[in-house]
């Protein structure tokens, strides 16, 4: 409760510190289960290559974990949005949750793998057609399984929402570059309806 005579105005600068600083925490089948204001960790920055993740500890406390060889001296970074996602997008949502532009080494210079542009292969929305005058039916065919996905994530009956998942997961895995944000969204329901049934197996095809 906040204390009597507190100001509309306020209250709005607490609710908005607390969603700028604050960490949630998912449980293993990816769902968020809470949220908790750690201080002292709320003042590492934020990199799109980070060296450090955070994850819940024992008795409400919090870990911070290396993820990959540190240097004396080097600042420890952990990420505030999605990685999965093309710069494009993690900057615009950094830029509207956080309040400014990231500038990381990702973010300036791109990421590679296999001589290809991550981020052109994440927003990619088909395979090349050979100029074989079809791409636009594959396009129509990707953007008419975002209804499917959509409709899933309203859908009560988990069987059904599955069917509906598997048949946009087979429409992106038919035309979706492997790296494609399109892709990657269908496979992560796909993951989490599966660990919801229990299912591991097929979550861990996805």
């Amino acid at each position: 409760m906040m204390p009597e005579g507190t100001s509309f105005a306020a209250l709005l600068d607490l609710l908005g510190r607390v969603k700028a600083n604050a960490f949630s925490f998912t449980n293993e089948d990816g769902c968020v289960v809470g949220v908790a204001c750690h201080p002292r960790a709320a003042i590492l920055n934020h990199s799109c290559v980070p060296n450090c993740v955070i994850a819940p500890g024992p008795g409400g406390r919090i870990e911070l974990r290396t993820a990959c060889e540190v240097q004396p001296n080097t600042e420890l970074c952990h990420s505030y949005t999605d990685l999965c996602a093309p710069t494009r997008l993690r900057r615009l949502r950094l830029q509207r949750q956080h309040g400014f532009v990231c500038d990381c080494s990702r973010c300036k210079e791109g990421a590679w793998a296999g001589g290809e542009n991550v981020d052109d292969a994440m927003e990619a929305m088909a395979r090349p057609t050979n100029g074989c005058g079809v791409a636009d039916a594959h396009q129509r065919e990707v953007e008419a399984s975002e209804a499917m996905l959509m409709r899933a994530e309203r859908c009560a009956d988990a069987s059904k929402a599955i069917a509906l998942v598997e048949q946009a997961l087979s429409v992106r895995r038919r035309w979706c570059h492997p790296l494609s944000l399109q892709r990657y969204q269908a496979e992560s329901a796909m993951s989490k309806l599966s660990l919801s049934r229990g299912d591991h197996e097929k979550a861990a095809e996805c």
